[in-house]
């Protein structure tokens, strides 16, 4: 699936911002697991990404 029908498929204008966060996400679990030594975990990544996409939300404009 190439990134424009991942786009058409999300259908929504928010498609750029949900994955640079997912990819902050897996940045700062990955920067978790090497430097504390934390176990890599799925559950860890929903996480932080749902914090961040919160933040993201109380920054969006009302439509």
């Amino acid at each position: 699936m190439t990134r424009l029908e991942a786009r058409k498929d999300f259908n929504s204008r928010i498609f750029k911002e949900v994955v640079i966060i997912a990819a902050w996400a897996i940045w700062t679990h990955r920067n978790e697991v090497i430097f504390y030594r934390a176990h890599i975990a799925l559950r860890r990544w929903k996480q932080l990404f749902r914090d961040e996409f919160s933040l993201l939300l109380h920054r969006a404009k009302q439509p």
